[in-house]
């Protein structure tokens, strides 16, 4: 899936505005008419019968996800995981019925697609969750369809993994003594050269990625999902010097924020205010979405409140862990940027919601 252009939208109210746009998707009119050029590929027959039938699904899938997230805005603390998972899963079945017109095929797409324990330890310590995904079910449909790693079944991930490698929550991760796996990068424009996007990077960068100054740039480069763009080093490159610095070229003529998908490299994540950071893998050779990731972290969050309701009011009510500290932070940054990632997916078309 890709961006085409980037929409800069000035508002006093960024929250608010990135949910006016979601209005767009709760017309018969405008929807029918994205969905037949998205079936376009199929015969006009089917596409008129398929968009038809999908139409009002959409619509409504917007429409409760609208009323999830109004809910959870004025939830209290106890019901907003659950009520922000819910709202993320109706925001990810309109995007795969827009892309998937035979959504679902079957009821085992219906399924969460991952599960937790069920059964909590008395000493339970949220960082220290884990998640097993499954074989079928919405979060695998949706992870593929953003070109994530095809998982195993069975694979299993901790929540102090997908956390450590969430940019907003960089700094109030490592005030709990967790080491975070983001690093800033501060980047600025070749004006003599615009296709060139200068980089300097904290050399903490060499151990969190595991390799070497030399080796560098090749994994970067070899992560790069477009041919047009490549990394390298300047001329006068210092291993030494207190910031690495690296030059990124884009072929076709763009900076780097001038490009809607960004680095579009897996080693590159954007904050919501789209300033750049690199991140390591999660474990091993697996780098999951961003929007997965959130996916799964609310999927813990909204069943333990849900099933765990002792664990959760432990949480929540008493001061014996810091773990509450970490999941409002989560939970605030969450509600902002999963609609806004899917709302990118939608339109494609890159918002940033500028104050």
């Amino acid at each position: 899936m890709s961006m085409k252009t980037i929409n800069r939208v000035l508002t006093e109210e960024p929250y608010k505005k990135m949910w006016d746009y979601f209005m767009y998707f709760e017309s018969e009119e405008t929807v029918k008419k994205i969905l037949l050029e998205k079936y376009s590929y199929l015969d006009t027959l089917t596409a008129q019968t398929l968009a038809y039938h999908n139409t009002p699904k959409i619509i409504y899938y917007i429409k409760q996800a609208r009323a999830y997230y109004k809910a959870a805005e004025n939830s209290n603390i106890l019901v907003k995981p659950l009520l922000l998972y819910y709202g993320m899963t109706s925001l990810s079945k309109s995007l795969i019925n827009i892309n998937d017109p035979y959504y679902p095929k079957t009821t085992s797409v219906l399924r969460h697609g991952i599960t937790t324990r069920k059964l909590k330890r008395a000493q339970y310590h949220f960082l220290d969750d884990e998640i097993k995904i499954q074989r079928e079910g919405l979060f695998i449909l949706l992870n593929e369809m953003l070109g994530g790693s095809i998982l195993p079944n069975n694979k299993r991930f901790y929540v102090y993994e997908l956390m450590s490698v969430i940019p907003e929550i960089k700094d109030s991760y490592e005030r709990l003594n967790r080491a975070s796996k983001v690093i800033p990068v501060n980047i600025t424009q070749n004006y003599l050269n615009p296709r060139q996007t200068t980089l300097y990077i904290d050399p903490q960068v060499i151990s969190l990625l595991d390799t070497s100054s030399d080796n560098l740039i090749h994994i970067l480069n070899k992560s790069n999902k477009n041919t047009k763009t490549e990394f390298s080093y300047p001329e006068d490159f210092n291993p030494n010097a207190p910031y690495l610095k690296l030059l990124w070229e884009n072929k076709l003529g763009y900076h780097v924020l001038d490009e809607p998908l960004g680095f579009n490299n897996d080693f590159f994540i954007e904050d919501v205010n789209r300033r750049f950071y690199i991140r390591s893998k999660i474990n091993k050779d697996i780098n999951l979405p961003e929007i997965s990731i959130h996916f799964i972290l609310m999927y813990i969050l909204g069943m333990l409140c849900r099933y765990e309701s002792e664990r959760w009011g432990e949480i929540v009510l008493s001061s014996s862990t810091s773990d509450m500290f970490i999941i409002n932070d989560y939970l605030n940054i969450s509600m902002r940027k999963y609609p806004n990632m899917i709302l990118n997916h939608l339109f494609n078309e890159l918002f940033l919601f500028i104050k």
